[in-house]
């Protein structure tokens, strides 16, 4: 594996002129001779390659555009080891569009003679992505695992994060690092924006079954955001209590039943899931709030007097808040509030029968 020795970050700009590729490397400049090449577009590969930064990119339009003006900016390739064909360094998009379009033949920069290591085809690949679009969160962590290998972790941190938009934090790191080797549907999910990166983290420390159950959930109650956030720090909380995995816990008929619910439902059914998952994991506190709701609505308050608890009946007391137009009606609902004989039960009498 390519390593090499701490230095100064690599600074990059690429310039397009007729016969050279131009590469500013901190303070060297390095010019050296590229080729325009027509090459056989089977003899490219198909894969992605080790310096591919793209996933879950929309093919279509990139293929409609080159149909009708042409292949503007052509791929830059490296020749395999022992004369198999051609590796992409960058690309990659344009060379499968191209496949699509059924082109036999395809103009390439073989840059083969002009970079002498991994990092600088990877560096060059970087920066020539980022004069044109903004990486998506899945292609970040691509980009990210194949720095790892070759440039310092306080290097990473201190310029290529900020450089890709996260901060330098090393716990973040460890979590875009993992990202690649989630399931296909997860990293999808997470490219498109429905994934939270809290709910990314959360799946990562889970085992392949747990994971594949709790995104099937998230994805079919269609939960946003802060309630995929509700939902995962609740059911691990659960499964570790009931000492399951989050797969074994998802199982249980009292929950699986929820996304047996008609689909036009799913809001509800979402709501009402993480209210079951709450009563499960707070059954003391859930049973203090259904006592208290009762209480309250057998007191019958005027219009505009609403009571209010503690949050989670933490703290003593409780909170009553009256709306009133002016004095004379604010004196009117301050007596009826004094009618109230039931006023006299209201005390934390709840509590003792727990």
């Amino acid at each position: 594996m390519f390593s090499r020795e701490p230095r100064a970050p690599i600074e990059v700009h690429v310039f397009g002129l007729p016969n050279f590729l131009v590469i500013e490397a901190g303070e060297t400049m390095m010019i050296r001779e590229n080729r325009s090449v027509w090459i056989d577009s089977a003899n490219i590969a198909d894969d992605p390659g080790p310096f591919c930064m793209s996933f879950a990119f929309d093919l279509g339009v990139l293929a409609d555009s080159i149909k009708k003006i042409g292949l503007l900016n052509p791929p830059y390739v490296i020749g395999k080891k022992q004369g198999q064909g051609f590796e992409v360094v960058s690309g990659y998009r344009r060379v499968l569009a191209v496949k699509a379009l059924g082109w036999e033949k395809v103009l390439c920069k073989d840059i083969s003679n002009s970079v002498t290591s991994p990092l600088e085809y990877l560096v060059f690949n970087l920066y020539d992505n980022l004069a044109t679009r903004t990486f998506n969160d899945v292609e970040k962590g691509m980009i990210l695992c194949r720095l790892d290998p070759l440039v310092p972790r306080k290097e990473i941190l201190e310029e290529y994060m900020p450089l890709l938009g996260l901060p330098s934090h090393e716990p973040t790191l460890e979590v875009y690092l993992r990202v690649p080797d989630l399931a296909l549907e997860i990293k999808e999910a997470f490219a498109r924006g429905q994934l939270s990166f809290q709910s990314v983290r959360a799946l990562e420390d889970m085992d392949s079954l747990s994971q594949s159950q709790v995104f099937k959930w998230i994805s079919e109650l269609k939960f946003n955001f802060n309630q995929q956030r509700q939902f995962l720090e609740i059911l691990v909380d659960l499964a570790l209590k009931d000492g399951i995995s989050v797969f074994e816990f998802l199982a249980k008929e009292e929950l699986s039943r929820y996304l047996e619910d008609p689909i036009e439902n799913r809001p509800q059914t979402a709501k009402r899931t993480l209210q079951a998952l709450h009563e499960l994991r707070y059954p003391r506190l859930t049973r203090a709030e259904r006592i208290f709701r009762e209480k309250v609505a057998n007191l019958n308050l005027p219009e505009g007097a609403i009571l209010k608890a503690p949050a989670y009946f933490e703290a003593p007391g409780y909170c009553l808040e009256v709306r009133f137009r002016d004095g004379k009606s604010l004196k009117r609902k301050m007596e009826a509030l004094l009618n109230i004989k039931q006023l006299a039960n209201l005390d934390d009498a709840w509590v003792e029968k727990e």
